[in-house]
């Protein structure tokens, strides 16, 4: 019932909501779902972006948003409200979260509070009602998770207690959320790691080295099982142009926030660099009722260590969001500047700003008095329930568009994106390297040019191209797809090598394969990165190393205690 109030708004609303991904979600959640049912367990490659050339869109886009949708698009619910269905979904795993780690302490009413607070938080409403930044929504929603897990390990460390359940909770907790936005996993992945670190000053000399250990195993737990994502981002960053992402518009110190904006209660659906000209910013509040409350409980549970590493990570955040960071975000060396948005630190900002609220929560012994927080927590933020006001922008018109108009003009766009040149990539950061110039549409063309006869054989698809060629001379054919690393094209069930496909690529970009007099069999797929086994294989070795020793050491402290 918490999980479901944020989209209230949304469910009762008439008109689709305009927002600043307009329908990306929604159209590249049918394309991820497509590529599934064509046997590609993890889309990498989709094949009718970029006018019909194909893109790498998920080699390096995360991809857990999309897994989730491509799940709720079963359910009998029009294209337009997928994304509500999975914000739903994550909003109550981020509420079970809140709660799971409010009870750590707090009886359940008062629990029951903290994930209502949690919900509440008013950037969860940017994101689902501005923004539309599904992604980063559910990278918001899985952080309390790892964060209970870090305290709730710890706890059972310190008490010589099994902890192999927990720490696994952390790890594919961990995990998820390095699927769910990288952004998000750059701050919060380190954040936490540095709070668990610090706890090493409340643990026994003699135990702490134990302790790091035990973290660590958890560590590469979580990394190991999102390698399939992260590894292959890292493998394939050299072939792309993933410096786009910090430029232009998307230069971090752009995007700094100053405290009136922070704290105003007001609520614009403009964009967040004002410097840049634009009349209307956008709401980016911290929330001064959360504020006000995470300050009064860091002062109440002083006393306690987490509650000051908390605070310590909360007082940074937010000088990381400030204007006063802007030379810290203008350093062309800092990996940070790829989150492109110092306010997106909001969202990992969140869950440390409710742990801070815990112990102030844990002062009201009456029941009623959380429910009136709430009450007038959500009474002093109700601006933030509105759904967009604005139009949306369509072929340079203005248009409000109902949710059946919405669901055609989706349907619409999927169905026409090889007339276009459509990425969805701000800034086209995923063109290969050794694409002087972009191809041209290829529309109603075929997967295959050639001047000689192609017969496209039964199995072909926009995933498996699969035709025989008929030539009187040796010749060659263009496969009107990108070539980037990782396609498989077999002649005559021959493979043409890595370097060879390279070496024959036209200047668009296509891939250009030559064929022998007579009758060739062509096929060609996109099979993923290279060393997919290899990376696989390392995946599993460390994740059962990690696991080993995870079991190792629980097995070992309980043996010490009998």
């Amino acid at each position: 019932m918490i999980a479901i109030v944020p989209l209230l708004p949304v469910l009762f609303s008439p008109k689709y909501p305009a927002t600043h991904e307009s329908f990306r979600y929604e159209e590249l959640t049918m394309l991820f779902k497509d590529s599934i049912a064509h046997g590609h367990l993890y889309p990498r490659w989709l094949p009718d972006l970029a006018g019909g050339h194909g893109y790498p869109t998920f080699v390096f886009y995360q991809p857990l948003v999309f897994y989730v949708g491509s799940l709720v698009s079963l359910l009998p619910v029009a294209a337009s409200k997928w994304m509500f269905g999975v914000d739903y979904v994550f909003f109550v795993v981020g509420v079970s979260g809140a709660y799971r780690l409010a009870r750590i302490d707090l009886p359940h009413i008062a629990s029951l509070a903290a994930s209502g607070l949690f919900i509440l938080t008013p950037y969860v409403f940017v994101n689902l009602n501005i923004r539309a930044d599904h992604s980063e929504l559910a990278s918001m929603m899985l952080l309390p998770w790892p964060l209970w897990a870090m305290i709730a390990m710890k706890q059972r460390f310190e008490a010589r207690r099994p902890l192999m359940g927990v720490a696994a909770v952390g790890a594919v907790s961990l995990a998820l959320l390095l699927c769910a936005h990288p952004a998000t996993a750059m701050v919060a992945v380190p954040l936490l790691g540095a709070i668990c670190a610090l706890q090493c000053l409340s643990i026994r000399r003699e135990a702490r080295g134990r302790w790091i250990l035990v973290s660590g195993c958890v560590c590469a737990l979580a990394l190991a099982l999102a390698s399939p994502y992260w590894l292959c981002v890292w493998q394939c960053r050299p072939f792309v142009h993933l410096d786009r992402i910090s430029q232009s518009y998307f230069r971090a110190e752009l995007h700094t926030v100053p405290v009136s904006r922070l704290l105003s209660n007001t609520w614009s659906f403009g964009v967040s660099a004002g410097s840049l000209g634009q009349a209307s910013e956008m709401s980016l509040p911290i929330g001064s009722a959360h504020l006000l409350m995470a300050i009064a409980g860091a002062i109440i549970g002083r006393r306690n260590g987490w509650i000051r590493a908390a605070a310590v990570a909360y007082v940074l955040l937010i000088l990381a969001i400030l204007p006063v960071s802007a030379k810290f975000w203008e350093i062309s060396s800092n990996p940070l500047r790829t989150i492109q948005f110092p306010w997106r630190l909001l969202a990992v900002l969140a869950p440390i700003q409710l742990l801070l609220i815990l112990p102030l929560l844990r002062r009201f012994q009456q029941a009623w008095a959380p429910v009136v927080i709430i009450a007038l927590v959500a009474g002093w933020q109700w601006q933030m329930f509105r759904v967009s006001p604005q139009p949306h922008r369509i072929d340079d018109r203005l248009v409000e568009l109902s949710w059946r108009e919405a669901d055609e003009q989706i349907r619409g766009e999927v169905a026409a994106l090889r007339e276009s040149t459509t990425t969805f990539a701000g800034m086209n950061e995923f063109d290969p390297m050794w694409m002087r110039v972009p191809p041209e549409p290829r529309g109603n063309r075929p997967l295959i040019t050639s001047l000689d006869k192609v017969e496209y054989l039964s199995d072909h698809s926009n995933y498996l191209i699969s035709a025989r060629i008929t030539t009187a001379r040796e010749s060659g054919v263009l496969l009107e797809q990108l070539y980037f690393p990782g396609w498989q094209v077999e002649v005559n069930g021959n493979d043409i090598a890595d370097e060879e496909l390279r070496a024959a690529t036209t200047d668009d970009g296509r891939m250009l394969i030559p064929v022998s007099a007579g009758t060739s069999t062509i096929r060609a797929w996109y099979a993923g990165p290279p060393l997919g086994a290899v990376r696989l294989s390392l995946a599993a070795m460390a994740a059962l190393g990690a696991a080993g020793w995870l079991w190792r050491l629980d097995r070992r402290k309980l043996i010490d205690v009998s």
